[in-house]
């Protein structure tokens, strides 16, 4: 099953369980972008991108700002 970025979807997302890392859900028609949650809650839109073979990860900003 895909995952599109939306509003709905954003604010529907789950915080992890305590204890484990955040959580990233990428959008299935944006190659790199994703939606990354915390375990507290806090949402921010990421993008993964590759520079000289590395995979980098740049936060774009935090939901709903």
């Amino acid at each position: 099953m895909g995952f599109h970025v939306s509003q709905r979807l954003v604010e529907a997302l789950k915080e992890p369980t305590k204890g484990s890392q955040s959580k990233v859900w990428y959008d299935d028609k944006a190659p790199g972008f994703g939606v990354r949650v915390s375990e507290a809650g806090v949402r921010a839109f990421v993008l993964n991108y590759s520079v000289a073979a590395r995979e980098r990860r740049i936060t774009i900003g935090r939901w709903p700002e």
